[in-house]
C-alpha cells in the first residue's frame, strides 16, 4: 500500500517542472532487508531505485531557485528594489513596515537585516552534500552512470549557486563541501573561509557542472540546468569576485555555444517561455505551484473590490531614467521639459518603458466577471480622484493605492483562467538572461580599460532589438563616466528582475546613492481636459543608509551553533 502511494504521488510531482522537496528529506541508511520504510519519507533505496525516482530527488533540489532570492516573485512581496531607490512601498503597517523602517529607523537594525537567506541555503546545502556522499559511497552504481554524471553536475550547480547567493550577502561564509561525509554534530564549530576561497569553491563547482551538463535537454526536461546556466552563473559569480578576465572567459564560453540572442522584441522576454534569450529561469504550473506577485504588484481595480494590489510601486528616479524621443532626437526624461513644451510624458519613450511599468492612461485590463471569465479594457486612472487612485505616502496610511504615479508591469500577468485571489499567476521568474551576459561582459571590459569594447557590448541592448532602436551611447573613457551609462543600462534592461541592491553594493556607491536621498514620483491631477503633473518627494524624511548595510550580519542565532564563528565587522 505504501508503495501505491508511493507511485501515485511520484506521478503527481512529475508534473511539476520543479517538486520543491518531495524527495528532499535526509535519506537515512537502509542496509537491513527487514527494516521497513519510513512512510513519512522517501528512503535511499527507494531515490535511487531508478533514474526516474533519481531525476524527482535532484529536481528537488531546484528548490534553491525558490528561495528567499526569488521569493520577490513567489510570494512575500519583498522585491530587493524595495531597498532601492528604484521602487517604494505604498503604506506602512506591521506587514510591511521593514520595507521602509530600514531607511527611516536604522537603529532598529543593529543585529538583523533585510533580505537574509543563511538558514535557508544551508539547509538545502546539506541535502545536496547528502546527494554526492552517497554518490562517492557508490550507492548510485546499479544506474547509468553517465546519466548520474549529468546529475551530479545539477547538484554540483546548485550548491555553487546556492553559495554565490550566501557571498553576496555576507561575504566569506562557512563552506560544508566534503563529498567524503556529511557535517554533522561533531563538525558543527567551523571557521568561515575568506571570500576569496569562497568564490574559488564557487568558481570551480560552476566549471564542473559545466563539463558534465548537456547543451540542451528533451522537451519534457526543459527548465533544467544546462552548460550555457553553468558558464552564465560562473561569469556573473566572477564578475562579483572582482575577476574580470574569469568574466569575459565564461561569457565567452556562452557565447560560443550559439543557443541564446536578444529577442526582438523586449516585452516577449517575458511573456514567452523557453525563449532563446532565456538562459535560467524558474517555472511555475498552477495550481499546484503557483504565486502572489500580480496580487501583491498589480493595480488595485483589477481585483473585484479585494483590498490587494500594488504593496509598491516604481520611483520616479526608475520611470524616469528611460528616455523619450522629442521630434527626432532621443534625449534624457524631464518633467521640467514636459511642463515647458506640453509634450505627451507617455509617449515615444524608450520601448522598454512600457513593457516594465504601467502609467496614468496606459492600455489596461481587468476581470469584471469571474464565472464567465470576461475581461473589460479600460485605461488605468493613477490620478487623483481615478479608479486605481493616488494617495500620498503617509506612514499612518494604510491606503492601497500608488504613491508614486506609477504601477508595475513587468512580470504581472493576466489570464482568464485566473481571478487573482483564487487562482493565482504562474508567471516564470527570470535569473539569467543573456542580455545580463551582455551587460556583464562589457562590465568585464571596462573595468579592464578597454572602454570601446566595453561599449560596443552595451550598445547592443540599445541597438539590436527591433522593437528598441535607440541611438548607442557615445563613447567615455574613464570608469565613473562609464558607470554612470552602465548603471542607466541596467536599470532599464534589468529593472525589477533583482540586481539593483546588489549592483550599487558592489560597485560601492550604495551609500552615495541612497544616504539622504528622498525618492520621487509624480502626482497627477485631472483639471477639466487635461491632466496636471507635479514632481513630489515620496518619502517623508531623507533616508538613512549606514556603511554597516553594505554587507549582511551573521544570524545572531547562528553563533549559537558554531562557537567559531565571527560577525562582520560592521554589525559588531
Amino acid at each position: 500500500e505504501i508503495l501505491k502511494d508511493m507511485r501515485q504521488i511520484i506521478a503527481k510531482i512529475a508534473v511539476l517542472c520543479f517538486s520543491l522537496g518531495a524527495l528532499s528529506a535526509a535519506m537515512t541508511g537502509c542496509s537491513d532487508p527487514l527494516e521497513i520504510d519510513p512512510n513519512d519519507r522517501y528512503s535511499e533505496r527507494t531515490a535511487y531505485a531508478n533514474m526516474k525516482n533519481l531525476d524527482l530527488h535532484v529536481k528537488s533540489f531546484y528548490g534553491v531557485l525558490m528561495s528567499p532570492h526569488t521569493a520577490e516573485i513567489r510570494s512575500n512581496g519583498r522585491m530587493s528594489e524595495l531597498y532601492t531607490d528604484l521602487m517604494k512601498p505604498t503604506f506602512y503597517n506591521q506587514t510591511f513596515s521593514e520595507n521602509d523602517k530600514i531607511f527611516y529607523q536604522p537603529q532598529s537594525y543593529t543585529q538583523a537585516f533585510v533580505l537574509d537567506n543563511w538558514a535557508d541555503m544551508y539547509s538545502r546545502i546539506k541535502r545536496i552534500n547528502e546527494f554526492l556522499v552517497d554518490c562517492n559511497k557508490g550507492k548510485l552504481s546499479e544506474l547509468p552512470q553517465d546519466e548520474v554524471a549529468i546529475r551530479i553536475a545539477e547538484a554540483r550547480f546548485w550548491r555553487a549557486f546556492a553559495y554565490q547567493e550566501l557571498i553576496q550577502r555576507y561575504g566569506g561564509v562557512v563552506l560544508r563541501i566534503s563529498e567524503e561525509k556529511v557535517d554533522d554534530q561533531n563538525d558543527r564549530s567551523k571557521a568561515r573561509s575568506s571570500e576569496k576561497e569562497c568564490w574559488d569553491f564557487v568558481l570551480s563547482e560552476y566549471a564542473k557542472a559545466a563539463e558534465k551538463l548537456p547543451e540542451e535537454w528533451p522537451a519534457l526536461d526543459l527548465g533544467r540546468v544546462t552548460k550555457g546556466a553553468a558558464w552564465a552563473l560562473m561569469s556573473r559569480a566572477a564578475l562579483y569576485a572582482g575577476r574580470w578576465q574569469e568574466a569575459l572567459d565564461a561569457v565567452s564560453q556562452v557565447e560560443r555555444l550559439g543557443k541564446y540572442a536578444l529577442l526582438d522584441d523586449y516585452s516577449k522576454v517575458f511573456t514567452t517561455e523557453h525563449n532563446k534569450e532565456l538562459i535560467l529561469a524558474a517555472y511555475f504550473d498552477k495550481p499546484s505551484l503557483q504565486h502572489n506577485f500580480d496580487n501583491y504588484y498589480g493595480a488595485s481595480a483589477d481585483f473585484l473590490g479585494h483590498e490587494t494590489g500594488v504593496v509598491a510601486t516604481p520611483t520616479e528616479e526608475f520611470a524616469g531614467s528611460y528616455e523619450i524621443k522629442v521630434g527626432d532626437v532621443w534625449k534624457p526624461f524631464s518633467w521640467d521639459e514636459v511642463r515647458s513644451t506640453g509634450i505627451d510624458p507617455w509617449k515615444d519613450r524608450d520601448p522598454r518603458f512600457y513593457a516594465t511599468i504601467l502609467y496614468n492612461g496606459a492600455p489596461w485590463k481587468r476581470l469584471v466577471d469571474v464565472a464567465n471569465k470576461r475581461w473589460e479594457p479600460r485605461n488605468l486612472e493613477l490620478f487623483v480622484g481615478g479608479v486605481d487612485g493616488f494617495h500620498e505616502y503617509d506612514t499612518a496610511d494604510n491606503t492601497r493605492s500608488t504613491t508614486t504615479g506609477y504601477v508595475v508591469r513587468k512580470y504581472l500577468q493576466y489570464d482568464p483562467e485566473s481571478d487573482l485571489i483564487n487562482i493565482k499567476s504562474d508567471q516564470y521568474w527570470i535569473e539569467m538572461r543573456f542580455a545580463e551576459v551582455l551587460l556583464i561582459k562589457s562590465e568585464a571590459l571596462a573595468r579592464l580599460g578597454k572602454y570601446t569594447e566595453a561599449y560596443q557590448e552595451l550598445n547592443k541592448l540599445r541597438t539590436t532589438r527591433a522593437s528598441v532602436q535607440l541611438p548607442a551611447l557615445a563613447l567615455k573613457a574613464s570608469w565613473e563616466e562609464y558607470l554612470g551609462d552602465l548603471q542607466l543600462e541596467r536599470i532599464r534592461e534589468l529593472g525589477l528582475e533583482g540586481h539593483r541592491f546588489w549592483d550599487l553594493r558592489r560597485w560601492g556607491i550604495a551609500q552615495r546613492v541612497m544616504d539622504g536621498m528622498q525618492r520621487h514620483g509624480v502626482k497627477i491631477t485631472k483639471s477639466d481636459d487635461h491632466f496636471v503633473y507635479q514632481y513630489i518627494a515620496v518619502d517623508p524624511q531623507p533616508l538613512i543608509f549606514p556603511e554597516r548595510y553594505l554587507i549582511n550580519p551573521i544570524p545572531l542565532n547562528e553563533f549559537k551553533n558554531n562557537a567559531a564563528l565571527e560577525q562582520n565587522e560592521q554589525w559588531k
